[in-house]
């Protein structure tokens, strides 16, 4: 995850930190905990909401982080990976920090870096507790970056916990099987910490008890049937019922799972805010319409050159499922061109067949990282699979949107890297800035969603 963007400004001090990369993935926490102990431990009074989960990580913690900001406090937020530049990472009220003070950072950390061996995410984790420490926030939200148990976020003390949901991703890392992958999520609980979970399988909820039986932490299940969905529009969002008596709530995120994580996140904001802040009655609304996030079923409207167009970040199975059921869903009648780029180690169980009684056609491309699937080896494969479904291939992004330019809309989706290439694109082909699809404020969009 820890890869530069080809849209990041390379400084010596960003230089520095990517050459902390590992060729493998490097678990354990002891690095962190060393370069947090050499920074004087700023994590320490910082209470921390924590949450981990295959898919739904990044909308659940922008949406706990602006429930609790609305409510009143100062929060820091902590996300991964990030789509053009490292800074998107670290955030005090919404707000990135500067580049300026990221390089200042990096500067004041860099023989504290070297001397702990820190990886570049373990280093990354370190630096936001410090900028969160020194920022004055009353509360922190991190997301994991992979797995749990040994996620360097995992050395920070937290005082709720989520569990998004257990899927199939990186497995030649957490464990082959979905009882493996559950084992190392599990390993954000801590003792006396209560767990908000969103698990179906009984075989993985009866893992959850055991584990969080042994371990000493009350365990909260949010069921699917704990949400309602009202309305699903591509261009004003989602609205749902949630809580008894049920109440309406809306929120930029669209699809059943995106409410279910907006249930995850009330029920940890809410006991966060009432247990260290004393707010017994937390208004989750304000703050679920406020919350956004790039590349989550993220619609730009067609133009007079340009289709509609969808981005989304979905790259395992379980995501790129729910994704194209909230597509099909919305495009009614309208048959979509999928521009679809993966790393190699991504699964498309069950997703090919989808497409091929679905789509209008796949566009296969790759996003620009060593780690991307191999682009004549992949489509071959599919063909294979999907005889029906009409499949080409462009050596990039840019070339797709270029050979998906018509009438049918077009679902751009594969991974955070190929979305991370294409808004720049898609920006200067709308006359808009990047900042404004980062943050939702295109003027198009707004004037669209508004009619």
């Amino acid at each position: 995850m820890d890869l530069p963007s080809h849209a990041q400004s390379l400084t010596p001090e960003i230089d520095f930190l990517y050459k902390r990369r590992r060729g493998k993935t490097r678990l354990g926490l002891e690095s962190t905990r060393d370069l947090l102990r050499a920074l004087g431990s700023p994590e320490r009074g910082v209470p921390v909401l924590h949450v981990a989960g295959t898919n739904g990580k990044g909308s659940t913690t922008a949406m706990a982080a602006a429930i609790l900001r609305e409510a009143g406090l100062r929060v820091g937020h902590f996300t991964s990976p990030h789509m053009l530049s490292v800074e998107e990472r670290i955030r005090v009220d919404g707000v990135p920090i500067t580049s300026d003070a990221f390089r200042a950072r990096v500067r004041e950390m860099r023989t504290r870096i070297e001397r702990a061996d820190a990886s570049f995410f373990e280093s990354v984790t370190a630096m936001a507790a410090l900028h969160f420490r020194d920022a004055g926030v009353d509360v922190a939200v991190y997301e994991v970056g992979l797995g749990g148990r040994l996620d360097s976020t995992t050395a920070l003390p937290a005082e709720v916990t989520i569990l998004t949901g257990v899927g199939h991703d990186h497995e030649s890392i957490l464990g082959r099987g979905l009882g493996a992958v559950c084992r190392e999520k599990l390993g954000i609980v801590r003792p006396g910490v209560t767990l908000h979970a969103a698990l179906d399988d009984p075989a993985l909820v009866r893992q959850a008890r055991r584990h969080c039986d042994r371990v000493g932490s009350p365990l909260r299940l949010v069921p699917e049937t704990a949400v309602r969905v009202l309305d699903l529009d591509l261009w004003s969002g989602m609205q749902f019922e949630l809580g008894d008596p049920p109440r309406c709530m809306w929120t930029r995120f669209i699809g059943r799972h995106h409410a279910r994580n907006a249930a995850l996140a009330c029920a940890a904001a809410a006991e966060l805010a009432r247990e260290r802040f004393g707010i017994v009655e937390l208004d989750p609304v304000p703050g679920l319409a406020q919350a956004r996030l790039p590349g989550r079923f993220q619609v730009l409207p067609a133009t007079d050159k340009e289709p509609l167009l969808i981005l989304d970040v979905a790259h395992n199975p379980e995501s790129l499922q729910a994704t194209l059921d909230v597509a099909k869903q919305l495009l009614a009648d309208a048959r979509p061109i999928v521009i679809l780029g993966m790393l190699r180690d991504k699964r498309l169980d069950g997703v090919v067949p989808r497409l091929e009684s679905w789509a209008l056609g796949l566009r296969l491309t790759t996003p620009r990282v060593a780690r991307a699937w191999k682009l004549e080896e992949i489509a071959r494969r599919l063909r294979r699979r999907a005889p029906g479904l009409s499949i080409e291939v462009s050596a990039n992004v840019g070339a797709a949107l270029d050979a998906t330019r018509g009438t049918a809309p077009v679902l751009l989706l594969g991974s955070h890297y190929l979305v991370g290439e294409a808004l720049p694109l898609l920006a200067a082909r709308r006359g808009l800035t990047t900042q404004a699809l980062l943050d939702g404020s295109a003027p198009e969009i707004a004037i669209r969603a508004a009619g």
